[in-house]
């Protein structure tokens, strides 16, 4: 909860106690400061109740990274030389391939790289949104939450998605990659993805965790336990 308007936030007033103590006990007041200022140095994000109403903007999300995924394999064509007829991003009935999220069509011969390329640039997306939600940069509520789903949560579950397909359609993009260039290969980039995006999101997740916990509570239990021990 955010302080009101004027009013001193919580690592505010642990400051002010810890240089109030340290006037008339220097020993207390080094170790009241120890332990305020980790914490009132961190950001502290929490998700709340409203948070979940994002879900109702789910068919967004699903546009965005459709887009993110389809454009990657244009801008790879158009790179290796191939001209690109056409991108769609809207789910269409196909008679082959049943439902398509998206799907573009070029002309002209291009290489396993252009199948590859919305897998590389689902990592790249995750670890940049990594990098964001977990940085102190300052931001709204909101925009955090933007930043999670959308360069956290959407890169994984795309690539998870489509990984996934590999086991019962030929013509899924993993598939025909793994028809190119050794199988070996392509199972080695889904292992260690995969693994990325677990040890990510569970980071996160104990990060998240951890900054839920009141800070000057945090500090109470610490000096508390601190001063127990002497």
């Amino acid at each position: 909860m955010s302080p009101a308007p004027g009013a001193l936030s919580a690592c505010e007033i642990m400051q002010m106690n810890s240089r109030r103590s340290s006037d008339w006990s220097p020993g207390v007041g080094k170790d009241l400061g120890a332990q305020v200022s980790p914490e009132c140095a961190t950001p502290i994000f929490a998700f709340n109740g409203r948070d979940w109403l994002w879900a109702f903007g789910l068919p967004i999300y699903i546009l965005i990274g459709t887009a993110r995924h389809e454009l990657s394999h244009a801008l790879a064509a158009t790179r290796e030389g191939a001209h690109v007829e056409s991108i769609h991003l809207i789910p269409t009935l196909t008679p082959n391939n049943g439902v398509l999220w998206g799907y573009v069509n070029w002309t002209g011969t291009t290489t396993w790289i252009t199948l590859a390329a919305p897998y590389f640039c689902d990592l790249v997306t995750f670890l940049l949104g990594f990098w964001i939600f977990s940085s102190r940069i300052t931001m709204p509520h909101w925009m955090r939450i933007q930043v999670f789903a959308i360069g956290v949560l959407s890169p994984a579950i795309n690539s998870v998605y489509n990984y996934q397909a590999v086991w019962y359609n030929p013509l899924a993009d993993v598939s025909r990659v793994a028809t190119t260039i050794p199988p070996v290969w392509v199972g080695v980039w889904i292992v260690l993805s995969l693994a990325v995006y677990c040890v990510g999101i569970l980071a996160l997740v104990k990060s998240h965790a951890h900054r839920n916990l009141d800070p000057l509570q945090h500090s109470f239990i610490s000096s508390t336990r601190h001063h127990r021990s002497h």
